[in-house]
């Protein structure tokens, strides 16, 4: 056998065991997801059965002494048994079905209050109890959750985290169990907000301890933000404070946890006077604006505050407050200041067109600053750009740009709707100089995204209804009119319907423009008719 022959037999192998290895791949692959799909199934459907009413039901046959014996041990026995026991008590709270409802048949969670007050049990037993509280404050059914706030664990976590200051990992725990049971159940968070635990949790930021504690304070803090608000709304300025005051320092998870605090309580439009006498505003721009806190790499950073000064403005009814704030601190200015000197814009421009697009309720004045910054144009710019990058891309990068090039094609389409309700004739004109039609040809290709061409068609329906003439022009001229025939027979009858009266309002502006056409003509004839009797005399 020649060189020649054995060369090609063993690309023969070769081309045969490639095809065999991706076969094996795809079966591989197949069967991951098939495991992930009925491992997700499984997920929700735990979720959706939820049974309230078996939580306290009688345990099965098979846990039921074992429960019963480990919790005897617990109380009867030595400090090893009790070690021993906790432990083995702890294993049916772990898993993808914890016997909850089995150990609160057994009071369970009185024994692990009683556990963790008690001075005689030993640290190791604490911490085992510590997390089985942990573990129950996890559970998805709102109902174990009352039962575990019931026995008053509450106040008890906050007497270990006033006995076990210098104990990181009780802290830790502690600090894990609490931010759940607050974050389910809107009484247990109101009644901490008002008995004056709050300034006790904030004394903690006083104390000398490593970073991680302090970023689970703040997310403990951050969980109390969460749900409906409590009676005394002076309670939440000292929240806001301590956010505020945590937006100076220098970890980026403690930046990132109060601005989400902060993005929460901006959901209430009763605080957004607080956060003025906070000076909350001044501080959230400083973060995007100083470089020793963020690097212009940081852009999770830089996203969660943008979306906490917008939602500071989401319920605001006050038109001249938001007027103020933006003339006070430019805030159109700093924007364009970070697309302009941001290495990647494109993964902040949806944020920033979220503050644009909420800021439009301050009216007219806001609407004229953000034309007259121009903006818009580098907004458009970043998205054409996106686009052309898209077509350039493998197919390795190219579903984290897809999903940012559709992310900020849906805030600009409802920004441009906002901006387009709220502008005047001449405004309109500044809107369409700045290369608005051209952004609109680009929204109405995502036939299929209902989200972006919904907002997209208004705009289209209110140039038309307000009478601005030079959108027939485009519409003919770039085939946006045949997409919206084409759209008048789309499964969704919003769409559908106003596709409809974009159509109808078409033929009547353009009867609108024959008719001021023909006037035009009969005053020239009757100027010139005019100038020709004169001449006669």
């Amino acid at each position: 056998m020649n060189n020649f022959q054995r060369k090609l037999k063993r690309r023969q192998q070769k081309y045969k065991n490639k095809t065999s290895r991706l076969q094996a791949l795809d079966r591989r692959i197949n069967k991951s997801q098939s495991f992930s799909r009925s491992r997700r199934d499984e997920i929700l459907s735990r979720k959706r059965n939820l049974n309230f009413n078996n939580v306290c039901k009688e345990p099965t046959i098979c846990n039921k002494n074992e429960i019963k014996n480990y919790v005897r041990q617990i109380i009867e026995g030595c400090k090893n048994e009790q070690q021993f026991a906790i432990g083995l008590l702890k294993e049916f709270t772990y898993g993808p079905k914890p016997y909850f409802s089995d150990l609160i048949f057994y009071k369970v969670p009185e024994l692990l209050n009683e556990i963790l007050v008690n001075k005689e049990i030993a640290q190791v037993v604490k911490i085992d109890a510590l997390w089985m509280v942990a573990n129950f404050s996890c559970s998805t059914s709102l109902l174990i959750t009352k039962e575990i706030i019931k026995t008053g664990i509450v106040p008890k976590l906050l007497n270990l985290l006033s006995c076990n200051k210098n104990d990181h990992e009780i802290i830790e725990i502690t600090l894990l169990a609490l931010g759940n049971l607050l974050q389910d159940c809107n009484d247990s968070k109101n009644e901490f907000l008002t008995n004056g635990s709050l300034d006790f949790l904030l004394n903690l930021y006083t104390i000398d301890y490593p970073a991680k504690v302090y970023q689970d304070i703040t997310w403990v803090l951050t969980t109390l933000c969460q749900g409906s608000l409590c009676n005394k709304l002076e309670t939440y300025s000292t929240l806001i404070e301590a956010f505020t005051q945590l937006l100076k320092e220098k970890d980026r998870h403690l930046l990132r946890m109060a601005c989400s605090g902060l993005a929460c309580l901006g959901d209430h439009k009763e605080l957004l006077s607080y956060f003025c006498t906070t000076n909350t505003f001044e501080h959230l721009l400083n973060l995007l604006l100083s470089n020793s806190q963020l690097s212009n790499k940081d852009y999770k950073t830089k996203q969660i505050a943008l979306f906490a000064i917008s939602q500071l403005f989401k319920n605001s009814n006050k038109n001249s407050l938001i007027i103020h704030i933006f003339e006070k601190y430019e805030i159109i200015q700093i924007l364009s200041d970070q697309i302009k000197n941001s290495n990647r814009p494109s993964l902040i421009v949806p944020d920033i067109i979220l503050v644009l697009k909420r800021a439009t309720q301050g009216g007219s004045k806001i609407v004229q600053a953000i034309l007259s910054s121009q903006i818009l144009t580098r907004i458009f710019h970043i998205l054409l750009q996106q686009q052309e990058e898209l077509q350039q891309q493998n197919l390795k990068f190219k579903s984290k740009t897809l999903s940012n090039l559709k992310h900020i094609q849906h805030e600009l389409s409802w920004m441009l709707f906002r901006l387009s309700s709220h502008c005047g004739q001449n405004q309109l004109s500044s809107l369409i100089d700045q290369g608005t039609f051209q952004i609109i040809s680009q929204l109405l290709k995502e036939i299929h995204d209902v989200s972006i061409l919904k907002p997209t068609l208004k705009t289209i329906n209110h140039f038309l209804i307000s009478e601005i003439f030079p959108i027939l022009d485009f519409l003919d001229e770039t085939n946006s009119l045949k997409i919206i025939e084409a759209l008048t027979h789309h499964q969704n009858n919003k769409i559908s319907d106003l596709s409809t009266d974009i159509i109808d309002n078409f033929f009547v502006c353009h009867s609108l423009v024959y008719e001021k056409e023909i006037e035009k003509e009969n005053t020239l004839i009757e100027q010139q008719q005019r100038q020709q009797f004169r001449s006669l005399f």
